[in-house]
């Protein structure tokens, strides 16, 4: 994935869902739907300091 600054929205309603090593973050703002899915990625698993451990979020685009 590309390195940028895009973060999802916040979300009252919403489920992180882990499948195939990523994260997908899918649920509603409130009690509306929200098509935004957010995959996400936690760079510096590999060091032992969790300060080096970065979120990284990325927009997928889907069609329902």
């Amino acid at each position: 994935m590309p390195i940028n600054n895009w973060q999802p929205a916040p979300r009252e309603c919403a489920s992180l869902t882990a499948v195939n090593h990523r994260a997908y973050l899918m649920g509603g703002l409130n009690y509306d739907a929200n098509k935004e899915v957010a995959q996400l990625r936690v760079r510096g698993l590999e060091s032992d300091y969790i300060e080096d451990n970065e979120p990284e979020w990325k927009n997928i685009n889907y069609d329902s």
